[in-house]
């Protein structure tokens, strides 16, 4: 316990400044942000042309489909996950619109996803 007068040993100093540093040094560290920047926004169902499928050199099946809408100006062979092959293909056997997403890394079309709609109940 400290007694009034007496001065504050060397090592408490030592120790805080360690604390300050370590806290410092902790907080500047970003090593597991990630700096890919990912977007979505809705496709036109009606700029989609076709569908392909192409086997990899494994033997397993990869979806494209031919995407060319002018208005946005974005033409390009894009990816399609097997989830959403799966969705499309069910829209389809009942004969309703999909609700399709471009999904962009860093400014380029990655793939074409799902988008789920929230819908408010009244």
């Amino acid at each position: 316990m400290k007694i009034a007068g007496e001065k504050i040993e060397p090592g408490f100093w030592i120790g805080l400044i360690l604390v300050i540093v370590l806290l410092g040094i902790a907080n500047h560290c970003k090593a597991q942000k990630s700096t890919a920047h990912w977007d979505t926004i809705p496709a036109r169902i009606e700029a989609i042309h076709k569908y392909i499928t192409k086997t990899t050199a494994k033997g397993s099946q990869k979806i494209y489909c031919v995407y060319a809408d002018t208005q946005s100006g974005i033409s390009d062979i894009i990816s399609v996950p097997r989830s959403t092959w799966d969705y499309i293909s069910s829209c389809k056997e009942v004969g309703i619109k999909p609700q399709l997403g471009l999904r962009f890394r860093n400014g380029e079309v990655y793939s074409l996803i799902r988008i789920k709609k929230k819908y408010k109940v009244r």
